[in-house]
């Protein structure tokens, strides 16, 4: 067994839970950086204790707290905790929902559209705010959001009647879906969004106002009357 094995392997028995408390006590410093390697390295077989370990790492290491509270949120949403989920973000985007930087935003506009959260969709949507005011500084142009960002941002435009404007972001959507090549110069492999689902495609076109019903029928699930 290697040195390290005892936080870094994905093995969660009882004898490789005693070797990890053991030497857990034993250790002088950085608790935390083996609490949350740890926790890593047993959420997929053990989301329980692995969430058990989160928490104990946010304890630990307060100044990493974001951290430790998104990966709790991942480990919910994998269970189908969806409220927990939701809670475990909002705890790791902090008071002003920015603590995640703009991956987070965009995340969080993403699965409060994929989950129908509507309750969340005003906030989510003022939280592009700041970054499509420092990217018009800067650059001249709204800020350039992923898949996630701008799917979100479609379905929760028009879920709240802005038609019009969630156009632009389900067509931009469209073509990130479409597109064979990343943003990154250079790196065309970099930045591809996963293969979204037929349903989210057919949402997209929908809201993208390109839909043809003599080639497409009855209109998406989401949006039956």
């Amino acid at each position: 067994m290697a040195e390290d094995d005892w936080f870094r392997s994905g093995a969660w028995d009882e004898n490789a839970q005693d070797l990890f408390r053991e030497r857990l006590k034993r250790a002088r410093d950085q608790k935390w950086f083996y609490l949350r390697v740890k926790a890593r390295a047993i959420a997929a077989e053990h989301p329980e204790d692995a969430l058990t370990l989160f928490a104990q790492y946010i304890a630990a290491d307060p100044e990493h707290w974001s951290d430790g509270h998104y990966a709790i949120a991942t480990i919910e949403l994998a269970r189908g905790e969806i409220d927990a989920a939701f809670a475990a973000l909002d705890e790791a985007m902090g008071e002003n929902g920015q603590d995640l930087g703009a991956t987070g935003v965009m995340e969080n506009a993403f699965l409060c559209a994929f989950y129908g959260r509507t309750d969340r969709y005003e906030r989510a949507l003022a939280l592009f705010e700041p970054w499509d005011k420092g990217a018009a500084r800067q650059f001249g142009r709204p800020f350039n959001r992923s898949f996630a960002g701008n799917y979100g941002e479609a379905l929760m435009l028009h879920a709240l009647g802005r038609v019009d404007e969630a156009q632009l972001p389900a067509r931009a959507a469209l073509e990130q879906q479409l597109s064979d090549r990343g943003p990154v110069a250079g790196h065309p492999a970099l930045g591809i969004p996963p293969r979204a689902s037929e349903e989210m495609m057919r949402q997209l076109v929908w809201i993208a106002g390109l839909w043809d019903s003599k080639v497409l029928g009855d209109p998406p699930t989401r949006f039956a009357t």
